[in-house]
């Protein structure tokens, strides 16, 4: 009994509540959850993001307070003794040291994470987060367009804040060095401090921080209007993020518009490409082909626009081809690229394709006409 009582223990119920909602929030929601969300599908990623929750996450959560007060009853602050007293045989001890070792790796992996939230931070006071570019932005995206507009230019500034691979080493800034150093250190002092002095402390103050933080983000979107687009604003993102789409977009219209110097068109060429192709697809499609088309009228000189932004960043090196069914068409015009003198491509909204546009829709209708 007098090593119930000399063990470190939560003086207050409002600190243990406050400690396992973070616990339960966790640096997932606010830091990878809405590039996630956004990037797969907005109100359709929330229906198995909703389900796990119900299904998985709080049957877990609830096994490990009943595992912790059942442990704690039989006088066990450890998880090799939680283990041993709910399961006599000889390894249940040493399954229990995973308790210990896995708690110990998160320990610095989301003090890692920590740092990233904390580095980034201090980038948005200084101004330096990457800024959308509203040109980018306009009536007829596509919600697989709209996503990879905005987040493409944030995956690339995380990728250079936590390091980019040089062969087979990663090379990390200083400043992200620093950082984490400094949450890492501030993590296991606060472990060292216990669990009434460390960790109730903090959950006290900086839980109710969070949520005050939270609320504010909440007003700031609310009132934010349309600060990039007219076509785009607060209340769409939560359209898009509250109401699922039953579908994907998958029109696979390439098309492609071959000019001569004066604008005279010298070929034009559309079709729906078979089976369930993305836009992305078909624009490298159209854009391949139409390559190939100019060489074999030899055709010396190019300009290429495009109405995909992400395609002609990933063209000049702007943004990285990540998606494995678009890397062999990438692979294939960097190829065609070559064999012209000069090359250049450039972005321009769909109202000023309209050539191009009108034969996507041409393409469509043959496709749906009997």
């Amino acid at each position: 009994m007098n090593d119930l009582t000399a063990r470190d223990q939560w003086k207050t119920k409002i600190g243990l509540v406050l400690a396992m909602a973070g616990n339960a929030v966790g640096l997932g929601n606010f830091l990878r959850f809405p590039g996630k969300a956004a990037a797969n599908g907005g109100g359709a990623f929330m229906i198995p993001y909703f389900i796990t929750l119900i299904l998985m996450a709080i049957p877990l959560m609830w096994l490990e307070w009943t595992q912790g007060r059942f442990g704690g009853m039989k006088g066990h602050g450890t998880t090799p003794g939680m283990f041993h007293s709910m399961w006599r045989n000889p390894i249940a001890k040493y399954l229990g040291v995973l308790g210990i070792f896995i708690p110990t790796m998160i320990v610095v992996y989301y003090a890692y994470i920590g740092s990233w939230t904390l580095g980034f931070g201090i980038y948005s006071l200084f101004n330096e987060l990457p800024k959308v570019d509203p040109s980018v932005l306009h009536q007829g995206l596509s919600t697989q367009q709209i996503s990879e507009a905005i987040l493409q230019p944030f995956e690339e500034f995380r990728i250079s804040y936590t390091g980019k691979t040089s062969g087979e080493f990663l090379q990390v800034q200083l400043f992200t060095y620093t950082i984490f150093i400094a949450v890492l250190s501030l993590s296991l002092w606060l472990l060292v401090r216990g669990v009434s002095k460390g960790i109730e402390v903090l959950a006290k103050i900086a839980m109710p921080m969070l949520f005050a933080i939270a609320v504010f983000l909440v007003i700031r979107v609310l009132t934010l209007g349309h600060p990039v687009s007219e076509a785009y604003g607060s209340m769409d993102g939560f359209s898009f993020l509250w109401e699922p789409k039953w579908f994907i977009e998958k029109d696979g219209r390439q098309v492609f518009v071959l000019l001569d110097p004066q604008g005279e068109e010298i070929l034009a060429h559309g079709e729906v490409l078979p089976g369930d192709t993305t836009n992305n697809v078909a624009e490298y499609t159209a854009l391949l082909r139409g390559l190939q088309a100019a060489a074999e009228h030899g055709v010396r000189c190019i300009r290429v626009r495009l109405d995909s932004e992400l395609v002609v960043r990933q063209i000049r090196g702007e943004y990285r081809v990540r998606h494995a069914g678009l890397k062999p068409l990438y692979a294939a015009v960097m190829h065609e690229i070559p064999r012209f003198g000069r090359f250049h491509i450039e972005h321009v909204p769909r109202a000023e394709n309209k050539r191009a546009d009108a034969l996507a829709n041409a393409a469509l209708d043959d496709l749906v006409s009997p």
